[in-house]
């Protein structure tokens, strides 16, 4: 079979009636680009089209098969035949569109409210903090849901015969165009986002570990090197403890690009006199917050539950990071905390001095900006954090 023979021939029949490709098009429910591929052998018509094809130009199929025309009547038989191919192809088409139409239909929905439910868990997501790494995954899974739709949206279209119309409106191709354009580019940039983001990840876990071990109590250094990166200024650790008759003191910190995880611990045994003053310094501990010159003043609460002796709470839990003093009134002795991201790590080796229900320091996916810290505070339209 000549594919350009017959092309050429059907181009040939086509303007011997006088019509544009536009206006055979329309007869045949097909487009101008259908047709003028068909003329130059690119594609050949449907089965089921051929003898409507045939009719419109007045030849024999089998001379349109031909490319040639060898007779004026069409033989009945051939004619007959090609009718009841071309119904049959008809219906096996008519049957297909029909369950694609279907399944395109369900498609379109299922996959728009997937749509807006990533959208939802992408929104929730950002706010609660999440990481580089979270918001690069469900940003992805967003684009492929938004690929999906718009492959749906398409097919049914098509399947409802609406694609060919709409093809045919060249001002409309053009506006669908130019949005297709915008999509993508759109859709490149969230995609370098999340390559970037990925990109960082990988370089990040590929720095070796940088533990710092604390071996010297020097809280001014302290707060100096890692403030920004801890979320506290110390506010409960003692300036100086020399007023302390014994202490120990232990701290190890891994510092990241991102931020600072890890614990500083401070034990101090007192006389009583002094350990019922410093209850009280620690009783009265709060951090005086400013923003767009609106103050607010928030102070640490005693918490006797949670842990295994009374505590006085500067932080607890506020992007991950605790601050804590447990006192120990038989003892006179003051325990005092600083906890960054807590891991079954960290739970095996200060067990005793954690809450007691240790789930708590488990990753929920609640904001953990919105969690209790004396050292952060919003004022509606903004947010302030001490030191910033």
């Amino acid at each position: 079979m000549d594919q350009v023979k017959i092309g050429a021939f059907m181009k040939q029949l086509r303007k011997e009636k006088g019509l544009t490709q536009a206006q055979a098009a329309k007869k045949f429910g097909t487009t101008d680009r259908t047709v003028s591929r068909w003329e130059t052998g690119v594609n050949m018509p449907d089965i089921s089209l051929l003898v409507e094809i045939s009719e419109l130009y007045g030849v024999d199929v089998r001379e349109l098969i031909d490319g040639e025309r060898r007779r004026e009547d069409m033989d009945s038989e051939v004619k007959e035949v090609a009718e009841a191919m071309a119904e049959y192809a008809g219906e096996e088409k008519s049957t297909m569109l029909k369950w694609m139409r279907g399944i395109s239909i369900v498609g379109v929905v299922v996959s728009f409210l997937l749509m807006i439910w990533q959208v939802s868990a992408l929104s929730l997501t950002n706010e609660n903090g999440a990481s580089g790494g979270t918001l690069m995954y469900k940003g992805v899974g967003f684009i492929g849901i938004l690929a999906l739709f718009v492959i749906m949206v398409i097919m049914a279209l098509y399947t409802n015969g609406l694609l060919a119309r709409i093809a045919s409106n060249k001002r409309f191709t053009k506006s669908v165009k130019v949005v297709v354009i915008v999509i993508s580019i759109l859709a490149a940039y969230e995609m370098i986002k999340c390559a970037l983001i990925f990109g960082s990840i990988l370089f990040v876990e590929s720095l070796p570990s940088n533990d710092v071990v604390l071996d010297t109590y020097n809280k001014s250094e302290i707060v100096d090197q890692y403030r920004g990166d801890i979320d506290s200024s110390l506010f409960l650790f003692l300036d100086d403890i020399s007023m302390a008759e014994s202490s120990s003191f232990e701290g190890k910190l891994h510092t990241g690009l991102f931020d600072t995880d890890g614990y500083i611990r401070l034990v101090c045994r007192y006389r009583l006199d002094e350990y019922l003053a410093e209850k009280e310094r620690l009783g009265s501990t709060s951090c005086t917050l400013t923003y767009e010159g609106v103050s607010s003043t928030k102070s640490v609460f005693l918490d006797e539950s949670s842990y295994r002796l009374p505590a006085y709470v500067a932080v607890d839990g506020y992007d991950y990071s605790y601050e804590y003093a447990l006192c120990d009134d038989d003892l006179c002795e003051i325990t005092y905390m600083y906890l960054g991201y807590v891991d079954s790590g960290l739970i095996d080796v200060l067990g005793d001095d954690l809450k007691i229900d240790k789930s708590v320091y488990a990753d929920t996916g609640d904001n953990t900006l919105e969690r209790f810290s004396i050292y952060a505070y919003y004022f509606g339209d903004g947010a302030a954090e001490y030191g910033d």
